[in-house]
């Protein structure tokens, strides 16, 4: 069977409407990154408790605040 392309821009786009207005193909639960055993996956489901990663000293966001050479001097004992 062969498709020529004038048929396929008016048959694409028309599917594309049709799957849009149809409420039964609507995601409910968006995909979510989770962990088990750590190693990360991407749960389709959209069912298992997503990944919300750590506030404090394990993420950096307090050495976002300091100058080059505050991190040298105290954590590599340079300057």
């Amino acid at each position: 069977m062969s498709v020529t392309r004038r048929e396929f821009l008016v048959t694409v786009p028309a599917a594309g409407a049709v799957l849009t207005l149809m409420p039964s193909f609507t995601i409910k639960n968006p995909p979510v990154v989770s962990f088990h055993l750590d190693q990360p996956y991407l749960d389709l489901t959209g069912l298992e408790k997503p990944y919300v990663p750590p506030a404090g000293m394990r993420s950096g966001a307090p050495l976002a605040a300091l100058s080059e050479e505050q991190v040298l001097s105290r954590f590599y004992g340079f300057i």
